[in-house]
């Protein structure tokens, strides 16, 4: 495992800012469970949430990420996954307590990371939490809550292509034949995404050119 804080003091490490004394205890405190070995997945959620929410690495390092690399040997991204499974969680003991305690590891929480809104991982938990009562004997699983999350995905894309083609509709300032056009690009991209019949990131980039080409004054 790589240097500890305290190992990397020793060693005469660049103090960025000094931690008082209760801060510093608390750090130790918090990389004790971390060092545990990912005893639980929430613990370590919570500790490396309690050191980027309070920058108890600020003694030893200018950043989160540079000491989440150092110290522990995890990526932003793993560090991130690992915050935000316990912040899910979190929700649900508050919101959901029933189903809370049904997630046991950082897999069964990452689908819902990808739901940016608490309403929508809270819908996803609940179309989740049905499943398991149709079958008592099944299981909570990454794969379940990832089928749920899409979903919610599904319901939240179609609602928000309902509110464009809208609000086209109402405005006075394009043509007829933009509002169609636009609206069949619309559908397009919602059937391209349910059926995987286009690279997401290839569709971007066209409509990127698309949109530049509409803001040049050639």
């Amino acid at each position: 495992m790589a240097e500890t804080t305290a190992e990397l003091i020793a060693k005469g490490k660049d103090v960025t800012k000094t931690l008082t004394d209760p801060e510093r205890i608390r750090l130790e405190e918090c990389e004790c469970i971390i060092r545990r070995g990912l005893c639980t997945f929430l613990e370590v959620g919570r500790a490396l949430a309690e050191i980027h929410d309070n920058r108890l690495y600020k003694e030893t390092h200018k950043s989160f990420q540079k000491y989440c690399k150092d110290v522990w040997d995890l990526g932003k991204t793993t560090a991130e996954q690992k915050m935000n499974g316990y912040k899910v969680v979190s929700l649900l003991e508050k919101k959901m307590p029933a189903i809370a305690g049904t997630f046991t590891n950082e897999c069964q929480t990452r689908p819902l990371t990808r739901l940016k809104k608490n309403d929508d991982r809270l819908k996803a938990c609940k179309l989740v939490q049905e499943k398991l009562e149709e079958s008592p004997r099944g299981k909570l699983t990454g794969a379940l809550v990832n089928k749920a999350v899409k979903e919610v995905q599904g319901k939240v894309g179609k609602k928000k292509v309902k509110e464009t083609k809208k609000a086209m509709e109402k405005t006075d300032l394009l043509s007829n034949q933009f509002k169609n056009q636009h609206q069949v690009m619309l559908d397009i991209i919602v059937d391209a995404k349910d059926n995987g019949t286009c690279k997401q990131s290839e569709m971007v980039k066209w409509l990127k050119t698309l949109v530049k080409i509409a803001e040049s004054d050639d």
